[in-house]
């Protein structure tokens, strides 16, 4: 990496899960999946490691990555053809101990990025996980293992399209229930087991066929979210003794309001009546 982008490894953190390394350039991902099959490649090669120690006459001459400026004894670590550096740490004795290498992500950090990796037993069960993850996911898709992503978009591509159907008869029915109240003042709706969107799509239109302030329920005995839309001084006030009577909470401003109620439907209805 370093020679290839011109750059220098500004950061490193041995975690306990994954290893961080965070360099100053900007590297795709495309990139690091290349760097890490040349990685590979270099382990299973299974190259020896070079320890060496310099006279300073000698190290003036090495290109190696430090951090800092060095004097004295330095002890210089390579394993050639891939990387040279001064360092006083442990080393395996050839590549190939190291067995491979995994990248898990590159994110832009402001230096740079941070690449996160794995090596050896931890790149090796984090590969075998996911690949039994893909194998359960290939069952329930009824896809090959290599197939798997295309059959994720297509099924999200279907989701998509059967919301968005739902979403249009949802409309349509809303239209045809709004019908009955149309041209009543101050209607009150107690609907069923909709969602909380429903029972504001309801109210939005309750409000363009009635008069005063509408509100509307959504729920079961115990649990019903509501929608409030009218004139702004009697929303609020209605709002909050109906938050009082019927242990509901939530508020809103400029005549609408929504919220929740823990309470039966015949509790809502002896309210308003």
């Amino acid at each position: 990496l370093c020679s290839e982008f011109n750059c220098d490894n500004i950061g490193f953190h041995m975690g306990s899960e994954v290893v961080q390394i965070d360099y100053n350039a900007d590297i795709s991902w495309e990139d690091i999946l290349r760097i890490e099959k040349a990685a590979n490649q270099y382990i299973w090669e299974n190259h020896a490691f070079v320890e060496m120690w310099p006279s300073a006459d000698e190290l003036k001459t090495l290109d190696y990555r430090s951090k800092k400026e060095l004097t004295g004894a330095v002890r210089i670590t390579s394993f050639p053809g891939a990387d040279m550096c001064a360092c006083c740490g442990t080393h395996v004795s050839h590549s190939g101990e190291v067995g491979l290498v995994k990248m898990l992500s590159v994110q832009k950090i402001k230096e740079g990025v941070r690449i996160e990796m794995l090596s050896g037993a931890k790149a090796l069960n984090y590969i075998s996980h996911t690949w039994e993850q893909n194998q359960g996911v290939s069952r329930e898709l009824s896809a090959k293992p290599l197939e798997t992503l295309e059959a994720v978009r297509k099924l999200k591509n279907d989701m998509f399209e059967t919301r968005s159907r739902i979403s249009w008869l949802e409309g349509e029915l809303i239209k045809y229930e709004v019908g009955e109240y149309a041209g009543r003042t101050d209607p009150v709706a107690v609907l069923g087991d909709v969602t909380p969107e429903y029972v504001r799509k309801f109210c939005d239109l309750l409000a363009g066929e009635c008069t005063g302030t509408c509100v509307v329920f959504g729920g079961h005995d115990g649990d019903y979210k509501y929608s409030v839309i009218g004139p702004e001084e009697r929303t609020f006030s209605l709002v909050k003794s109906m938050n009082s009577a019927l242990n509901g909470r939530g508020g809103g401003k400029k005549g609408f309001a929504q919220g929740s109620v823990a309470c039966t439907k015949a509790e809502i209805e002896r309210f308003f009546a």
